[in-house]
Order: structure tokens, then sequence, then C-alpha cells
């Protein structure tokens, strides 16, 4: 996550819900599938959903949840969309388990 961070290219890339990019002469848009990248409900840094063999369908991400930095990593989710649902509900799990940090909000 932390060298993700240190590219501005691809820390814009991972959190962007959609891109242009130019092809020739023609503009050619990207959206992301994403959902968690075209939540409202997430405050991320930076994230990553992939599939590889050895750990099956992934997720990894930096957020705040109640203004406190989280990085979250979701290894062999069951399905597609399993690990999008997990990250949500351990966002809901954390925000009722650890108050907002004294002074902030």
């Amino acid at each position: 996550m932390n060298a993700a961070h240190e590219v501005p290219i691809i820390r814009e890339l991972s959190t962007s819900p959609e891109f242009m990019v130019e092809v020739g002469n023609r503009p050619v848009q990207y959206r992301t599938t994403n959902g968690l990248v075209r939540s409202p409900e997430w405050d991320s840094g930076r994230q990553k959903t992939g599939y590889i063999s050895e750990a099956g369908r992934c997720l990894v991400m930096q957020a705040r949840i109640n203004a406190r930095p989280v990085v979250i990593v979701l290894l062999d989710s069951w399905g597609k969309y399993t690990r999008v649902a997990d990250a949500n509900r351990l966002k809901k799990w954390l925000e009722s388990h650890f108050g907002r940090k004294p002074g902030v909000g």
C-alpha cells in the first residue's frame, strides 16, 4: 500500500470511478467495476481488487473509518462480489465498535 501511494498515477487511478484517456485522436472513457471506489460511503486512499490462484479473489485497500486510518486485506473471497460485501461488513463493524477519535467531528 505504501509503494502504491508513492506513485501519483497509481494513487489516482486506483480511487477514480472513471477516467478519460486519448487513444489516437479519440477519447476513451474507462469506468471502474469496483463498487467500493464508486461508493460515497468510503473514504479510500487506494485500493485494488484482483485474482491470483494462490490467494483467490482478493481486495486490498487503505481507507479512513471514523477518522482512523485502516488497511483491509481480504483473501480468497468466495464469490465475485463477496470481497466488496465483506469490506462493507467490516466497515460497519469497525464503525460500531470503534468510536470517533477524541476531538474529531
